[in-house]
């Protein structure tokens, strides 16, 4: 190979890779495009997120508050009502008992008198 033909060579090999590099270029440029668009998205989700927490915490408090001033209260309410009744049935149930002996015992006692009678 004379010089002629190997300055041609390398001049050949030095066109591709001037066509190589430029295509790079190219998708590197495709590249930053694409990225600049998911920063752009991420800041968005971002701003998404902080607004979703924001609005979280305010329906927590909102919660907490409906708790605190109306559900509790009237579970207290509703537990009380419960303990006072169970605390009377369990003071009636002797006498109860009482009432169902006495009635047997005056059931025993009429059928008697019908019975001499």
């Amino acid at each position: 190979m004379n010089d002629r033909e190997l300055m041609e060579a390398m001049f050949e090999a030095i066109t591709g890779l001037k066509v190589d590099m430029s295509d790079m270029k190219t998708e590197m440029t495709g590249m930053k495009a694409e990225m600049a668009g998911m920063k752009a998205d991420i800041n968005d989700m971002k701003a998404e997120i902080t607004n979703l927490r924001t609005e979280l915490k305010s329906d927590i408090q909102k919660i907490n508050i409906q708790l605190e001033n109306d559900i509790v209260p009237r579970l207290n309410t509703i537990e009380e009502c419960y303990t006072d009744t169970y605390k009377r049935y369990v003071v009636e149930t002797d006498n109860i008992q009482q009432l169902k002996t006495d009635v047997h015992l005056l059931n025993i006692a009429v059928s008697r008198l019908y019975q001499s009678a």
